[in-house]
C-alpha cells in the first residue's frame, strides 16, 4: 500500500483501490494519544464508508505494517499542512508592508 501525504490529506493507494483520509480527519488523528484511539477513530469515522472500510481491512490483513505507516502518513501530513499555513502568512506580511509611495515633485 502507497501512502502520499498531500496538502493536509492522506491519499493511500493498492492497484486499482484508492482511499482518501481529509485533513479534518488527519488533524483528528494526529491528535489522538493513544495508539487504540487513533485505529478507532480512523476505522469508525475517518473511514466514511461501509466500502472504504472493508478496502482497508482487506490491505491490513495483507500488509502488517500499515498502521506504523499510516500514522507516519498522517504525521508528515499534518506537519507539511501547518508548514504551509505558515509560509502563506510569511508571505503576506512583506507584501502589505512592501507598498511605494511616489515622491513629491
Amino acid at each position: 500500500v502507497e501512502m502520499y501525504p498531500i496538502q493536509g490529506a492522506v491519499v493511500m493507494r493498492y492497484k486499482s483501490s484508492e482511499l482518501l483520509i481529509m485533513p479534518e480527519h488527519v488533524d483528528h488523528l494526529f491528535k489522538c494519544e493513544s495508539r487504540e484511539d487513533f485505529q478507532q477513530y480512523f476505522l469508525r469515522t475517518a473511514l466514511v464508508n461501509r466500502s472504504a472500510r472493508k478496502v482497508f481491512e482487506a490491505w491490513s490483513r495483507k500488509d502488517r505494517g500499515i498502521w506504523n505507516r499510516l500514522a507516519e502518513a498522517v504525521t508528515s501530513s499534518y506537519s507539511d499542512a501547518h508548514l504551509e499555513g505558515e509560509d502563506a502568512e510569511d508571505v503576506s506580511e512583506p507584501t502589505a508592508a512592501a507598498e511605494t509611495t511616489e515622491p513629491n515633485s
